[in-house]
Order: C-alpha cells, then sequence, then structure tokens
C-alpha cells in the first residue's frame, strides 16, 4: 500500500508540474501562433479542417472535434465574421451546408503551413523521428486513459 501512494504522489507531482511547466507551454505557444495570424488557435484548427476538406459540414466539424453542433456554429461565425470561410447551401439539400475557405483563409493557411515547416524543422534538430513517435504514441495513450477514466 505504501509503494502505491508513494508512486500515485510521485505521478501527481509528475503531472502538476509538467502541466504547469511543459503542457501550459504548448497551449501559450499554440495560441502565439493564432494571434500572429489573426485567429484564435481553435480557428486556425477549423480553418485547417475546412482546408483538407473544402466541403465539410458543420456536422462533420462538430462529430470531428467532439462538440456540439451549437458550439462549432459559434466558431464558424467568428470565421465568417473575420471572412475566412464561405458557407454554401446545397442546391439538393437546403438543410445542408459546405463551408469552404476563401482567399484570405487560403492565405491564413499558407501562412500557418509555413510556420509549421519551421516549427518542425527546428523540433527535428533537437528531436529524433523516432523519439518523436515514441512522444506522440505515450501522448495517445496518455489521452486514451484519461478518456476512459475521467469524467467530465
Amino acid at each position: 500500500m505504501a509503494k502505491q501512494q508513494t508512486a500515485t504522489q510521485i505521478v501527481i507531482e509528475m503531472m502538476d508540474e509538467s502541466y504547469l511547466r511543459d503542457f501550459l507551454k504548448v497551449e501559450q505557444h499554440l495560441k502565439c501562433i493564432g494571434k500572429n495570424l489573426g485567429v484564435g488557435w481553435r480557428g486556425l484548427s477549423l480553418l485547417n479542417q475546412i482546408a483538407k476538406n473544402d466541403r465539410i459540414t458543420l456536422d462533420v466539424l462538430a462529430k470531428q472535434n467532439h462538440i456540439t453542433k451549437g458550439a462549432i456554429s459559434t466558431q464558424i461565425k467568428t470565421l465568417l465574421q473575420f471572412g475566412l470561410i464561405e458557407v454554401e447551401v446545397s442546391p439538393g439539400d437546403r438543410r445542408q451546408h459546405f463551408i469552404h475557405l476563401t482567399l484570405k483563409g487560403k492565405r491564413v493557411i499558407k501562412e500557418l503551413d509555413v510556420h509549421e515547416k519551421k516549427t518542425v524543422a527546428a523540433i527535428l534538430e533537437e528531436m529524433s523521428l523516432t523519439e518523436i513517435t515514441q512522444l506522440s504514441q505515450y501522448f495517445e495513450h496518455f489521452v486514451a486513459v484519461l478518456d476512459q477514466n475521467v469524467e467530465d
């Protein structure tokens, strides 16, 4: 029992320190990218998803992002206000709306692509592809454990 509590306490302390040091730093980095491109990080993520599927729907975006259609709709309205996307009503079904990038949205995605390539180049100078792959796998496993065991 004492060993279990010791291991538990060690993990709690590591998570506390890691969150404050590492996860918050990653979050700050992502917010900075968004700010430099004139869009929040969530908006950039949505733009990236739209760029990969130029006729994506609100339903698909909501499912991909694990949020409600109302929440995704709010984010889409912001992107519309910035002139980064357009919404097209399907001629065959007026209830279905396709979202695609405007020219301005495509420019933001190009700038994001340039930034991503610079960031990846800097990371590859410090870490091997094997290390990055392992990190990704560990993080994926960590998130899966959280999803299974932590209630909202």
